[in-house]
């Protein structure tokens, strides 16, 4: 029973208020514990005290554990100077007990005690009874008494006594919720000003200042002179940042802040007098504000099969180029209007879709000129500001961190931009990432007000080759839940003076894919991939899908992935059907419902929030029906590693291994600037990190992932038991107890932001830079790949779709593609339609029948698909597709390669037979009207066996694509010409054709 439980025994200092003799205070020999006098025991962390002479109190500022409602407490120890050496202490209860409520509303509202109630105080005691010590029985009796109001019994602690005020979540002054409303607490300061230079309210009165609600509230007195703690404090002070008060020799009151480095003095006007006085320079007066220009309202709620996604163009070099801009939207809910900021103007903000191996450009600009800057910090780094200034975080990718990559410290002003440049590796995994601004000081003001949306890496063929087609297959939904919480926003943007954001909205709510409440269809009995992003604000939850009634079957889960990362064994079965999600976490998971026609409940709750005892309903999934039989099973698989994710070897380089608490700071380390690294690391060195607090502070790590090492019972949430498994891999930790981590920094040099995920805590300081030195990328690496881990580093080629290749000159049915799977025969977007394909059901490519014809559709942009042919003829050919649709938006646009590898080859790669890009093309007229479309090129062909890709690159085709007609010309170009003009076809858009090729 020692631990934190050495608080509560008398023969540690540890949770002790210890009295030095004043005989002993210049012993020119250490004294021990002895010598001095416990005044009190059960302390977690007495941060401040202060001792009320005249009435011989000793108030004592104590900051909890901080897991539930009420974990900040004031003690008193009455005639405190009575107590002598030797004599029973004191006894405030921690570990034992936390707080005697749930919340500051029960107390206020009359609900009652409700001691025990949290998740550390439950292990605690669950702890104790399994080891059958009775270290808490003193203060659990004393307790009982106070909470069944009766005697108490023998066994009880005299000298217990329960906090006289208690508070973390919540608001402190209903008078004003939007001030101080902050859920986290840690209270600083305690004092009771006796002087006579403050307004006669303020005198005899308890005072306390709070680090993280940045308030300072005074209590009334009862009619004895006491604290009335049984009514709510009153606001004296907010935006400050008190860490100490003492009466000054002038009678005021002189109080410290921490985050303005500065030091007030307080008084009542007109009481003090200086003797020489500085002239007082009136205020200049504010110009009258007025919204620079008329704001748009922003797009929200879209259907999780559907999501916007951010368009990319295609450069010549085969990289990508792409623009966002981060602007102000307005937008409702039944909880009332908001302005705030999006990235283009939508809520969440567009998918973004990258590949392995790609590079990408992204253009970000900043919109937001016109509004007032705001708070500059006026030098602490450490606090809610610049609310106009912005940067952009790819949270998940093992990518540079470094300049012009993933660099969070590079700054873009209002009006301004900046193009980031991100090279994916080749062997990055594909899973599901986000994005959002992460510039210190607002991050908050960003993030938790809707600026956020989910980042997607495709598979690559590395891991797809061994990946079953029941995974490659399954279609895909798309679930961004976003937490707002209004009256915390509002205080952030005060904090900033944020003129941008407000809001008439005052109650907590979710919006899941920017919906309340959306509806989500899966088809009957077929597996559905679940990509869920959880944008939460301080609360780790869980999620939970329950059939409406319970007496209908419930949906099959498997979990897939964690953090955009692969388990180790898929699928990992929930049988709770419930997943846990930390306040930054992307989980990914497949679906299986029973029965067409029920209802199942998307359901969440807050772990550790107080006053809400279950969970409630985001999002409805409705099961339509199939025409389909049932999936079976997932296929058990293992999924490869890349050298970055490969587990630690017996020959691995070890470094130092480092204990790392989350809570006030990094070890109580607090940002001062990108280049003040809080730790050293080489890259290819495995390091164990051993991460407390992070159930209360979500810690996050850029670039490198975590990997958890041997865990224990009490590294679990008790609402998601086993949920945490060695081995896995996570960027975001959150986990009850002391976490043991592995960490190996791999190929990328620089920095390595790490940080506490709750946005204000980061943006308050508590992240830090780790240095990465050693061999690697430094920033301009090519994202080629010479270790591919346990993945096979060599692509087999596709195989035809039937036994011999598909004869040339002649038709080819589109839904004949080669076999492979994905990345090698086809790429595929598993949109979820709902319903199967008519043909090849256990592949991605979607396929329907109408009549008697099978024809590929829902072709979206970057999709590609292979087929192996037999060239009969060598010469020149001419290329025609089969297509119908009713409408063309984007036109006809393609492009057709020889012989090309495993994705769309560079514009200028060689192998290009043709390039389509015809934007008057306006269709056939129906989605069942087949036509021909007859490129107006020729291209060469050589004799025997080679490939044809067929790339949509450039846009969405919004076609239904039957066959493919390629037509033999003769020996020259000329030969093309002469049979185009026999077919009296019209000539097109832009077409370039292959070297030798030519337009006819």
């Amino acid at each position: 029973d020692q631990g934190v439980f050495r608080s509560v025994r008398n023969d540690f200092s540890h949770g002790k208020v210890l009295k030095i003799p004043k005989a002993l205070l210049d012993s020119p020999v250490p004294i021990t514990m002895k010598d001095m006098t416990m005044l009190s025991k059960g302390n977690r962390q007495p941060y401040t005290m202060f001792y009320h002479q005249n009435k011989d109190d000793l108030y004592i500022g104590d900051v909890g554990f901080g897991d539930w409602g009420t974990t900040e407490r004031i003690f008193m120890a009455p005639d405190a100077s009575t107590i002598k050496n030797g004599q029973t202490p004191y006894n405030w209860g921690w570990p034992c007990l936390e707080g005697m409520y749930s919340s500051i509303n029960n107390k206020f509202n009359g609900v009652g005690y409700n001691p025990f109630d949290s998740p550390s105080e439950k292990t605690r005691r669950a702890y104790l009874a399994e080891k059958n010590l009775k270290t808490c029985l003193g203060v659990y009796e004393a307790v009982d008494a106070i909470v069944k109001y009766k005697a108490p019994s023998y066994l009880a602690d005299p000298m217990f006594r329960a906090p006289i005020f208690e508070y973390r979540n919540e608001v402190l002054d209903p008078d004003y919720e939007t001030l101080c409303g902050m859920s986290n607490a840690a209270i600083t300061s305690v004092f009771v000003y006796e002087g006579d230079k403050m307004p006669a309210k303020y005198r005899g009165k308890l005072m306390f200042a709070d680090h993280v609600k940045k308030c300072l509230w005074y209590f009334e007195t009862d009619e004895n002179g006491n604290p009335n703690t049984n009514k709510r404090p009153h606001v004296i002070l907010s935006n400050t940042d008190i860490i100490d008060m003492e009466l000054g020799p002038d009678g005021a009151i002189y109080l410290s802040d921490y985050r303005a480095n500065r030091v007030y003095r307080m008084f009542e006007f007109g009481t003090i007098y200086d003797e020489n006085p500085k002239p007082i320079t009136p205020a200049p007066t504010a110009a009258p504000f007025s919204i620079p220009y008329p704001i748009m309202k922003a797009q929200t709620c879209f259907d999780g099969r559907f999501m916007p996604e951010l368009s990319w163009q295609r450069n010549d070099d085969g990289s990508y180029y792409s623009e966002i801009v981060l602007e102000a939207a307005t937008y409702e809910t039944k909880e009332g209007f908001t302005r705030t900021r999006t990235i283009n103007g939508m809520i969440p903000a567009p998918v973004i879709r990258m590949k392995a191996c790609g590079t990408y450009y992204l253009k970000y600009f900043n919109n937001l000129d016109g509004w007032p800057a705001g708070f500059d910090g006026d030098g602490a780094v450490n606090s809610i500001h610049d609310p106009l200034k912005t940067s952009l975080h790819l949270h998940g990718l093992h990518v540079s961190g470094m300049a012009p990559g993933d660099d969070v410290f590079g700054i873009i002003d209002p009006g301004d931009s900046l193009q980031y440049k991100y090279v994916i590796p080749c062997d990055h995994v594909g899973g599901t990432h986000f994005y959002h601004p992460h510039h210190h000081g607002s991050v908050v003001l960003n993030t938790d007000a809707g600026v956020a949306g989910m980042l997607i890496i495709e598979s690559g063929a590395h891991e797809a080759k061994d990946m079953p087609l029941s995974i490659q297959a399954m279609p895909e939904q798309i679930m961004v839940i976003q937490e707002f919480n209004p009256i915390n926003t509002i205080a952030h943007a005060d904090l900033a003076k944020d003129k941008l954001f407000t809001t008439t909205a005052v109650t907590p709510y979710e919006l899941v894919n920017g919906c309340e409440e959306p509806q989500f269809t899966l088809e009957q009995g077929r597996w559905t991939r679940l990509r869920i992003l959880n944008v939460g604000q301080e609360y780790n939850s869980y999620i939970e899908i329950l059939p409406s009634d319970p007496n209908n079957g419930k949906c099959s889960m498997g979990l897939l992935a964690k953090d955009g990362i692969w388990v180790k064994e898929i699928p990992r079965m929930l049988g709770d059907n419930r997943i846990f999600v930390s306040i930054s976490s992307r989980v990914d998971v497949a679906v299986r419902c029973p029965t067409a026609g029920v209802n199942h409940n998307v359901r969440y709750k807050h772990i550790g929030e107080t006053g809400i005892e279950s969970a409630h309903t985001i999002a409805i999934v409705k099961v339509v029906g199939s025409n389909r039989g049932p999936s079976p099973n997932l296929d058990v698989w293992k999924p490869c590693r890349p050298a970055y994710l490969v587990d630690q070897q017996g020959g691995d380089a070890v470094g130092e291994s480092l204990s790392m608490e989350v809570r006030d700071g990094l070890n109580a380390y607090l940002f001062t600037g990108p280049e003040d690294y809080f730790v050293e690391v080489k890259t290819n060195v495995w390091y164990e990190w051993k991460i407390t607090a992070s159930e209360m502070h979500p810690f996050h790590v850029h670039i490198n992932p975590l990997q958890f090492g041997e865990l224990a019972v009490e590294n679990q949430f008790p609402e998601v038991p086993n949920w945490n498994q060695e081995g896995d891999w996570i960027d975001t930790i959150s986990v009850p107890g002391a976490a043991p981590m592995k960490i190996r920094p791999e190929r990328f040099l620089g920095k390595m932001v790490m940080h506490c995920h709750v946005a204000q805590h980061s943006d308050l300081g508590i992240i830090g830079v780790a240095l990465i030195t050693g061999e690697g990328d430094d920033g301009d690496g090519d994202g080629k790949v010479y270790n591919y881990g346990t993945c096979n580093k060599n692509i087999p080629m596709s195989q035809s779709y039937k036994e011999q290749p598909h004869a040339v000159p002649g038709k080819i049915e589109a839904e004949e593609f080669d076999k492979g799977g994905e990345g090698i025969a086809y790429h595929n977007l598993n949109f979820d339609r709902n319903k199967g394909s008519s043909m090849r059901d256990g592949e991605a490519v979607e396929i329907d029948l109408f009549g008697a014809i099978s024809y590929v559709n829902y072709i979206f942009k970057g999709e590609w698909m292979k087929y192996t042919v037999d060239v009969k003829n060598a010469g020149f050919y001419t290329v025609a597709l089969s297509v119908a649709t009713d409408s063309v938006p984007e036109g006809m646009q393609w492009s057709m390669w020889l012989d090309a590898g495993n994705g769309c080859p560079a514009a200028n790669s060689p192998g290009n037979l043709v390039t389509v890009s015809d934007p008057n093309w306006d269709g056939t007229g129906a989605d069942d009207a087949f036509e021909e479309y007859l490129v107006n090129a020729s291209f060469q062909l050589p004799i025997g066996k080679h490939t044809l890709m067929f790339c949509f690159e450039a846009v969405n085709a919004g076609f239904n694509f039957d066959y493919i007609n390629l037509d033999f010309c003769g020996g020259t170009a000329a030969s093309c010409g002469e049979r185009r003009k026999l077919m009296n076809v019209n000539k097109q858009g832009e077409i370039t054709v292959s070297p030798g090729g030519d337009l006819i």
